[in-house]
């Protein structure tokens, strides 16, 4: 131990940098230092002290609790960490003596520690054992992340040899969902080829996002989100695929035009139909710009905008009682001749910049549907659900000239032209809110019709039906649109 001596860097320490504005920058440095080397002994007392108290079991003997709850009570910790120093300190007292000696000389600390308790079992115990001396040597010589996976891959290994089951892995693979106050919190533990295609999963999408973040960086200048948003916005990406794919559709209506798909239609084409979606939200007569889901977790109503496009809603209208007076209409969603005709006019997503092709969109109403919009071409664009997303953020808008020609408008209030086939506006054309472009991409016409041959999308293609009025005499299908 080296309490005394330690102690009196500590005191000189805080005379020399505290304030710590006024401090040198060599002090600073060597503060670091020494108040690492202070926690590692503060951690080596109170792991020695811990697993003596809860070896005699002498908080429960005088306060009637276990170790990890008196510690929680009397330290105001979280249960999870008095758990983890529990642990840790039992097994440090009882499996690993060379790790508690390096401890008390400093040169390890309690991640360390945790690390190696973490990875040591009975099953593994006197094999382990012969290795210990030499991974606690390693550790100070060595980062901590890459000796981390040294030390679980030794453990692993052993374990092969002895115990080990690996027809138990399935049961290992645990993934909890609970409500909170924001959202949904994700925690859980995947194992063995679930792991890897779930990693490979997330990782191909999160680059393909990621892309298309850069790509938009480029177009409008806005931010790119940090890479642990993203692989959240990609694993809810993967979710709406999964959805989407028409190989899970598991609707076994029948009988109805809304409920069967014929057959008649490619599942790769603009009117494939995806599984339907519901939900419902609550809405308070007093304050509708907040809506509630069935957990009673609050929304703003403008951040649920993707989910009113791409969801059957039933709005639920209460009073200040909490009695329900008014239920509201089911979401209807696009044709498949206005998708098809809104495909012929956008030819795609209508983002600038991006190359997403009609199957790979959503019709979004430019006129929100729970602020009224009817479901019309006239007022309906084609995104991707990217851009979908970014549209329905804060401060991003999107409308549609008299040409019918997209204008986006950004957060800083910008403008710009969208897209139709993947072209914009020439770059003599007048900048957004000062004269509409009367001409469109080259070899389909002009903004607001379709390429040659299809006739102007709003009156309908030669031969069909005029797009906005849906096939005759059927329900409201369940088509994949806002």
């Amino acid at each position: 131990m080296f309490s005394s001596g330690l102690l009196g860097q500590v005191e000189r320490l805080v005379a020399d940098v505290v304030p710590v504005s006024d401090a040198a920058d060599s002090d600073l440095l060597e503060a670091v230092k020494t108040v690492e080397a202070a926690r590692r002994w503060i951690d080596s007392v109170q792991i020695a002290v811990v697993g003596e108290l809860h070896a005699r079991g002498t908080t429960d003997i005088v306060d009637g609790l276990s170790t990890r709850r008196w510690i929680a009570r009397e330290t105001g910790v979280s249960n999870h960490t008095a758990s983890r120093l529990v642990g840790v300190s039992q097994r440090v007292r009882v499996d690993l003596p060379a790790t508690a000696a390096a401890m008390a000389d400093g040169c390890i600390g309690f991640d360390h520690a945790n690390v190696l308790s973490n990875a040591v079992n009975p099953r593994i115990l006197a094999e382990f054992a012969q290795f210990e001396a030499e991974l606690v040597a390693m550790a100070q010589t060595m980062m901590f992340e890459p000796w981390k996976n040294h030390v679980r891959t030794l453990a692993a290994l052993l374990d092969q040899d002895g115990a080990y089951d690996p027809d138990t892995d399935i049961t290992r693979n645990k993934l909890m969902v609970r409500p909170c106050t924001d959202g949904t919190d994700l925690s859980g533990t995947l194992i063995g080829d679930t792991a890897l295609q779930v990693q490979h999963a997330l990782e191909h999408v999160t680059a393909e996002l990621l892309a298309k973040y850069r790509a938009d960086a480029e177009t409008t200048g806005c931010d790119i989100p940090p890479t642990p948003t993203i692989r959240a916005l990609a694993l809810a990406e993967l979710c709406t695929r999964a959805l989407h794919n028409p190989n899970t559709n598991t609707n076994t209506n029948t009988g109805s035009a809304a409920g069967t798909n014929t057959g008649t239609e490619s599942n790769t084409g603009v009117g494939w139909r995806s599984p339907r979606v519901e939900a419902t939200l609550i809405l308070h007569a007093t304050d509708p710009g907040i809506v509630y889901d069935t957990n009673n977790i609050s929304h703003r109503y403008r951040a649920l905008g993707p989910l009113l496009c791409d969801t059957w809603i039933t709005p639920i209208v209460i009073n200040s009682l909490g009695n329900p007076v008014d239920i509201g209409r089911t979401q209807r969603f696009y044709t498949t001749e206005q998708r098809k005709a809104l495909a012929a006019r956008d030819g795609g997503c209508v983002f600038p910049g991006c190359n997403a092709t009609p199957q790979h969109c959503v019709a979004h109403h430019v006129d929100h549907w729970i602020n009224g919009g009817n479901t019309d071409t006239g007022r309906g664009v084609l995104l991707c659900r990217h851009h979908h997303g970014v549209i329905h953020r804060t401060g991003w808008n999107i409308n549609l000239n008299t040409n019918s020609r997209a204008i986006i408008t950004t957060p800083d209030h910008r403008q710009l032209w969208g897209q139709q086939h993947h072209q914009t506006p020439p770059p003599s054309t007048p900048p957004p809110g000062t004269e509409p472009p009367t001409t469109g991409p080259p070899a389909t016409g002009s903004p607001g019709s379709g390429p040659p041959g299809t006739g102007s999308p709003g009156t309908g293609s030669p031969g069909t039906q005029t797009p906005g009025t849906g096939p005759p005499g059927t329900a409201p299908p369940n088509h994949r649109a806002t």
